[in-house]
C-alpha cells in the first residue's frame, strides 16, 4: 500500500496557552504534513486549545443566513402561523445548531454560548413577531422554545444514558462507566452531566438493555404471523361508540374463528408514571383467564401495551398447539411498528416479542394474527383489558426495567418544568412566565392579531400601546390619544378606555387572563376599540 503524503496533515491540542501556539513538525515518508490550525472532521470545526470559538462562528453564520430565510415565510403582519414557523426553525434551523452537541457543547465558554442564544432570540423575534427589546425569558418562551442550554444538558444525559445500555463490551460503554479526571475545573463533560441527571431520576430503576442486532432476521418471520392496523370499516376518534363497535363486530366476521382470543390493553398515570398492563384471555367455550402486569415506574401506555403483548405471547408460547390466535389492541401505533418488521427492533422487549413471535407463529397449522381494534367503544374484551390494565398501574413497579424512550422523558420534563419555573422575569409582569395558549385557541386569527396578542403577553412591548411607543422614543407622551390619560398600557386598554365600555363585561374579572386562557375575546375586544393597527410598527 502506497500512502499520499498530500492527503495527510497534522493537528495538536493543549490548554496550555503556550504550547497551543508551537506548530509542531511531523514528517511522513521523509516529507513533512502539512499543518491544520482549524481542522474540520465529522462537521465540526476543532481549534488547538478545544475552545470550539470557530466551530460557534461557523455555525452562527450558516443559522443566519437560514434566520434570512424563515423571514421570507412570514412578517408581522403576513405570512404563516407561529406553530408552523417554530417547526420549520427546529428542523432547518436548531438541528444545525444542535449538531454534535455532546462533542463540543461543554467545551464552549459562556460567551460564546450567549452568541448561539441570541442567534436562537433573533429565530424567536421571527416565530412571534416580538420587538427588539422583549423580555428574552419571555420571548423564548412566548416562541415555544428552550434555552440552548438546557437541550444540551438534555442531550448529555441522553448519551451518557444510551451508553449504559450497550452491551457491556461496547467501548462506547466503557467510556461512560470510567470517569475521567478533569484537568480544568471550568470545563463539564458529558459524562458528569448525565450522571447527574440519572442520579436524580432513574438510577434506582433496572435499564432495559439496547440489542444492537435482533435475534430475529425479518426474513425467518413465518407467514403464518400477520397483523392489521384497520377495520373493513373506516372509523375515527370522533364516530360515536356505536359506529366503532359495529365496524369491529364486522371486521370480527371475517377473521377466522380462533381457538384462542386475547384482549391487551395498558395505561399509564398521567400519561407517563405507574404503568400498567391488562391481558383478558377468552376461549370459545366461555371460559375466560386474566393477567395484570407492571410495566414501570416511568413509561407511557404504549410501552405498556407492548409488555402485554410480550407477556400473552409468552402465555401462548407455554401452551399447547391452537390453529388460529388472535390477539386485539387499540394501541395502533403498536400494530403498525409490528407492521415495520424485526429489524427495526433495538430494545431486549422488541426482541423478545419477535422471538416469541417467531416461535409461536411457526408450530405446525398455527396461524398468529394480531389486530387492532378502536378502545372504549363497549366492546367487553378490551373493557375488561383496561380494568385489569388499571390494577396493574398498583402493582409493585420497582422491580421493572425502565426503557430508553421513557427515560429520556423522564430527563426532560422535570429540567424543563424547573428552567420555566425559576425564570427570573421583571416585577411588571406579574405573572410570571405562564404556558402557551393551545393554537386552537387562536384559529381563525390573523398573523397581525396573533402578533399583538405575542407582544402582549410578553411585558406589553406592543406598540399598540402608548406607554411603549414613549420608551423606545416613537412617541412624545405616553398618554393616552383618546382620553388623555396616563400611562396608556395594557390595564388602561382592558379597563379604563372609553370606546370599549359597552364591550367591557365580555371580557374575564381579570382580563389579563385572557391574553391566555380566551385570546380571541381579547381580540374581538381591541377590534372594537380601534386598537388593532392596519400596520406594525417593526
Amino acid at each position: 500500500m502506497t500512502l499520499n503524503v498530500e492527503k495527510y496533515e497534522v493537528t495538536h491540542f493543549s490548554k496550555w496557552t503556550k504550547e497551543a501556539t508551537w506548530p509542531p513538525t511531523v514528517k511522513l515518508l521523509s516529507q513533512n504534513l502539512s499543518y491544520a490550525e482549524f481542522p474540520t472532521f465529522l462537521g465540526v470545526t476543532f481549534d488547538r486549545q478545544l475552545t470550539f470559538r470557530q466551530h460557534v462562528g461557523r455555525i452562527k453564520q450558516k443559522a443566519a443566513k437560514r434566520i434570512n430565510t424563515l423571514r421570507c415565510l412570514a412578517g408581522k403582519s403576513w405570512g404563516s402561523e407561529k406553530e408552523d414557523l417554530r417547526l420549520v426553525y427546529l428542523t432547518y434551523i436548531r438541528s444545525a445548531i444542535s449538531y454534535a452537541y455532546n462533542a463540543w457543547y461543554p467545551w464552549v465558554s459562556k460567551e460564546n454560548r450567549e452568541k448561539l442564544e441570541v442567534t436562537q432570540r433573533d429565530a424567536a423575534r421571527t416565530i412571534t413577531g416580538c420587538t427588539k427589546n422583549t423580555n428574552s425569558k419571555l420571548l423564548i418562551n412566548e416562541a415555544g422554545l428552550v434555552p440552548l442550554y438546557i437541550e444540551s444538558d438534555i442531550a448529555q444525559a441522553t448519551a451518557y444514558e444510551r451508553c449504559l445500555r450497550l452491551p457491556c463490551d461496547d467501548p462506547l460503554r466503557e467510556i461512560a462507566e470510567n470517569p475521567v479526571r478533569r484537568r480544568l475545573k471550568s470545563l463539564g463533560t458529558w459524562r458528569e452531566t448525565g450522571k447527574s441527571s440519572a442520579e436524580d431520576s432513574v438510577e434506582d430503576l433496572p435499564r432495559e438493555c439496547l440489542i444492537p442486532v435482533p435475534d430475529i432476521p425479518p426474513w425467518m418471520i413465518p407467514d403464518t404471523f400477520s397483523c392489521s392496523p384497520s377495520l373493513m370499516t373506516s372509523v375515527s376518534k370522533t364516530d360515536p361508540p356505536e359506529a366503532q363497535k359495529a365496524a369491529v363486530e364486522e371486521t370480527m366476521k371475517y377473521l377466522a374463528k380462533p381457538d384462542i382470543e386475547i384482549y391487551i390493553d395498558g395505561s399509564a398515570m398521567d400519561g407517563t408514571d405507574y404503568v400498567g398492563g391488562g391481558i383478558s384471555i377468552r376461549y370459545p367455550n366461555g371460559e375466560k383467564e386474566s393477567m395484570s402486569i407492571a410495566a414501570g415506574r416511568h413509561g407511557s401506555s404504549f410501552r405498556a401495551e407492548a409488555m402485554a403483548l410480550t407477556t400473552a405471547l409468552r402465555w401462548l408460547d407455554e401452551r399447547k398447539k391452537c390453529r388460529n390466535l388472535l390477539i386485539l389492541t387499540d394501541s395502533q401505533a403498536l400494530v403498525r411498528k409490528l407492521e415495520g418488521g424485526a429489524e427495526k427492533s433495538i430494545s431486549e422487549l422488541e426482541n423478545e416479542t419477535w422471538r416469541l413471535i417467531y416461535r409461536v407463529a411457526r408450530r405446525d397449522n398455527t396461524r398468529l394474527h394480531i389486530h387492532w381494534i378502536p378502545g372504549h367503544c363497549g366492546v367487553h374484551g378490551n373493557d375488561e383489558a383496561d380494568l385489569l390494565a388499571n390494577q396493574g398501574q398498583m402493582l409493585d413497579q420497582f422491580d421493572t426495567a425502565i426503557d430508553f424512550a421513557s427515560a429520556k422523558n423522564v430527563f426532560r420534563k422535570p429540567v424543563l418544568k424547573t428552567v420555566w419555573a425559576h425564570q427570573n422575569v421583571r416585577e411588571s409582569q406579574p405573572t410570571g412566565i405562564r404556558p402557551l395558549p393551545r393554537r386552537d385557541k387562536e384559529s381563525g386569527l390573523t398573523r397581525r392579531e396573533r402578533v399583538v396578542l405575542a407582544q402582549l403577553r410578553c411585558n406589553e412591548k406592543s406598540p399598540i400601546l402608548q406607554q411603549y411607543l414613549y420608551s423606545s422614543g416613537a412617541a412624545d407622551s405616553e398618554a393616552c390619544l383618546t382620553c388623555g390619560a396616563s400611562p396608556d398600557n395594557l390595564d388602561h386598554v382592558l379597563k379604563d378606555y372609553p370606546t370599549g365600555a359597552p364591550y367591557r363585561d365580555s371580557l374575564p374579572e381579570n382580563p389579563r387572563d385572557a391574553l391566555w386562557t380566551d385570546p380571541v375575546r381579547v381580540v374581538e375586544f381591541l377590534r372594537t376599540c380601534n386598537r388593532v393597527p392596519v400596520a406594525l410598527i417593526v
